[in-house]
């Protein structure tokens, strides 16, 4: 019999807590610096967009960080529990 545990008991456990926010840092900042370079090269069209797009980058990088750090640390615990 398998016990289910809601995706907060899962991230409240140290290892799986701390994989996803180390995991989501990381993927983050490559993420955002990966779109900041192709974005220089776009600015040279019009420069009236810059405000709207950094701050729309800030805003989808943070969400792509966070999902895709829980994410990682539901795949770790799926693959611990396959090697109980």
């Amino acid at each position: 019999m398998m016990l289910k545990l809601s995706i907060k008991d899962i991230l409240k456990e140290k290892t799986f807590g701390g994989i996803a926010i180390i995991s989501g840092i990381l993927i983050g900042v490559l993420y955002y610096f990966l779109t900041l370079t192709t974005a220089i090269d776009h600015f040279n069209v019009d420069i009236s967009i810059i405000p709207q797009y950094i701050s729309a980058s800030i805003g989808l990088t943070i969400i792509v960080a966070i999902l895709a750090g829980i994410n990682i640390a539901l795949v770790a615990y799926n693959l611990s529990l396959i090697h109980i």
